[in-house]
């Protein structure tokens, strides 16, 4: 048997040792698989919508609507007893029917009337129906034409409020303290004192009945001459029922309708009343 040639034999061997370098190795196919890791985890998105919530409470710095009620803390004018007795016993006024002088103490004074407070509640409520009620405000306000129960009410809530009524109980009149009322007014707002206005009130409860009104003559009125030459008046609005009366041509009052005049205009009221020629209103409670 012949022996193969020494080169062949080497030739063979180079190629079996090659052999196995030409073929990949499937060891080195397994480092893609991490590759797919790089792909957005599913549960890496809320991460981005966690980020979002602090963005809502950013609205609730805003300043709140409600945060600036401070407006009516204090009244303007805080009038005391003390203080309205000195308005009420300084006016005076010629006496209609005698031309004598007279000053409103006489009226307001407790010679004629006297003054209830909050602890008189119980007063205030059986003062008879018909007399005369006046509530005094610490803002400078007069309240002519109440009840004795809306009176009770009042001066209970409000600290500071009075109610002045007649001593004589048989004063059936509950307008009576209106002229006086309007003389006061007048009175202090020429000394001054242009805190005091009036209103007359208005009686809606069926438990009370008052057909008597108030009579004020226009010359106890404070007016006041506009640029225009139109007049007005400070210390009082224009009454809710009132009738006018020109007192030297007819003894009838007659509303703004009746007299020809149309409405009458809330702030102007008195001009049209004075220049028509009328001098006195009258005033209801109801």
């Amino acid at each position: 048997m012949k022996r193969a040639p020494f080169f062949l034999i080497f030739a063979i061997l180079i190629t079996a040792c090659a052999a196995p370098t030409s073929v990949p190795p499937t060891a080195t196919l397994t480092p893609m698989t991490p590759a797919v890791t790089m792909e957005p985890s599913p549960t890496a998105t809320p991460e981005a919508t966690a980020t979002l919530t602090p963005m809502t409470p950013a609205v609730t710095l805003e300043p709140s609507p409600t945060a600036t009620p401070e407006a009516t803390a204090t009244p303007e004018v805080h009038m005391t007893l003390e203080d309205w007795k000195k308005v009420l016993y300084s006016a005076t006024f010629i006496g209609r029917y005698d031309n004598q002088k007279y000053s409103t103490e006489e009226i307001f004074g407790p010679s004629k009337s006297e003054i209830l407070t909050a602890t008189d509640s119980d007063k205030i409520k059986k003062i008879i129906p018909e007399n005369p009620i006046a509530i005094f405000h610490p803002s400078g306000l007069i309240t002519v034409i109440t009840d004795p129960i809306r009176a009770a009410e009042i001066v209970t809530k409000e600290k500071g409020a009075f109610v002045v009524t007649t001593i004589d109980k048989t004063v059936n009149l509950p307008g009576y303290y209106g002229k006086y009322a309007v003389m006061v007014a007048s009175n202090a707002y020429r000394n001054g004192n242009e805190n005091i206005h009036v209103e007359f009130g208005k009686i809606t409860s069926k438990q009370f009945d008052y057909p008597q009104p108030a009579i004020i003559d226009i010359n106890y009125i404070l007016i006041i001459t506009e640029s225009d030459g139109r007049v007005v008046t400070p210390i009082m609005d224009m009454p809710i029922h009132f009738k006018i009366r020109n007192t030297d041509l007819s003894k009838n009052y007659f509303s703004f309708q009746e007299a020809g005049l149309g409405e009458p205009d809330p702030i102007y009221w008195l001009d049209q009343i004075i220049n028509a020629g009328f001098d006195r209103i009258r005033i209801y409670p109801q």
